[in-house]
């Protein structure tokens, strides 16, 4: 009878030790997930400031004064909407500033760094899970939102600089070419709009 027993609490403690070790091997998985998808938002956004650069300097060469003036409000328009996705930019990245300290004060509590094989963490994980999805759908899912809106603006000012360097096959249209670009900045509010 107590060789049962003690088989039972030894197997107990296998069972648990085990249970324990695969908890923090799924942290491990989704912390370094989570990292990567991190990166490549970061990522994306650099590139996409890049590239709006870029068009916005091939813009700026364009040295024909009637497609300039023709733009002017079109100008105006891409402005406003380029500071609005600034500001949803700096609010989503000082939110995911915010949670991030979450996760390393509920790390530091939970003193994950050093937990040994045999130590559950079953509801830190499971506060993490959550943690990760917060951020996919709160701050990255705003990113995305800039991400696709600096696109949109980019786009906007490369086919206005087509125009002025003659390269665009409706260079003469300047409506078809207007209602292109009003098309695309008019697209860019509803992005903003999901995230709020």
């Amino acid at each position: 009878m107590l060789r049962a027993v003690f088989s039972l609490v030894f197997l107990l403690v296998i069972y648990s030790s085990a249970q324990a070790d695969e908890y923090y091997h799924n942290y491990e998985e989704l912390r370094d997930n989570f990292a990567e998808f991190t990166t490549h938002i970061h990522k994306r956004v650099d590139e996409t400031n890049k590239k709006f650069v870029k068009a916005l300097n091939a813009y700026k060469n364009c040295s024909s004064n009637g497609w300039r003036i023709l733009f002017v409000t079109a100008i105006a328009d891409l402005d406003r909407q380029r500071l609005a996705l600034e500001d949803l930019k700096r609010n989503a990245l000082e939110r995911a500033g915010e949670q991030n300290n979450q996760w390393l004060n509920m790390a530091r509590e939970h003193n994950i760094s050093s937990v040994r094989s045999d130590q559950s963490i079953e509801d830190f994980v499971i506060w993490y899970k959550s943690h990760i999805d917060s951020m996919r759908i709160g701050p990255f899912q705003e990113l995305e939102s800039y991400i696709l809106g600096y696109e949109k603006l980019s786009e906007a000012y490369r086919r206005m600089a087509s125009a002025c360097e003659g390269k665009s096959g409706d260079s003469g249209n300047f409506d078809l070419i207007k209602s292109g670009i009003r098309g695309l900045i008019d697209s860019i509010t509803p992005l903003m709009r999901q995230t709020t």
